[in-house]
């Protein structure tokens, strides 16, 4: 608390002691009232840009999951024309394995005849 010391005026021969005058209560409240708004003004600054940060940090990891769902699409794409051709391949395989029997019979039934 800060006290003020402070003479009595009036006229006479200033032979009155100083008194102690006290500084205002409010005068005290009212900086006590502006340090606390400051620091919940600088709380609340804090709080929104870790908001922000945070908002930020999920678009980029909602962009990557998107990003990574549709590797996984084409990857499952790739797959199915992959495993497609490998059907192909096999029927075409079988088809050229029954192609050679058959020449073969051919041959063996060409030969039997001569």
């Amino acid at each position: 608390m800060l006290l003020l010391l402070a003479g009595c005026g009036g006229g006479g021969g200033g032979s009155e002691a100083p008194k102690a005058v006290s500084a205002s209560p409010s005068a005290t409240t009212t900086t006590a009232t502006n340090a606390a708004a400051a620091n919940a003004a600088s709380t609340a600054a804090a709080n929104t840009a870790a908001q922000r940060a945070a908002e930020q940090a999920a678009t980029q990891a909602a962009s990557q999951a998107n990003a990574a769902r549709n590797a996984a699409n084409q990857a499952t794409a790739a797959l199915q024309a992959a495993q497609a051709a490998a059907r192909e391949a096999e029927a075409k395989r079988a088809e050229a394995e029954a192609a050679n029997k058959r020449a073969a019979e051919a041959e063996a039934a060409l030969q039997k005849a001569t």
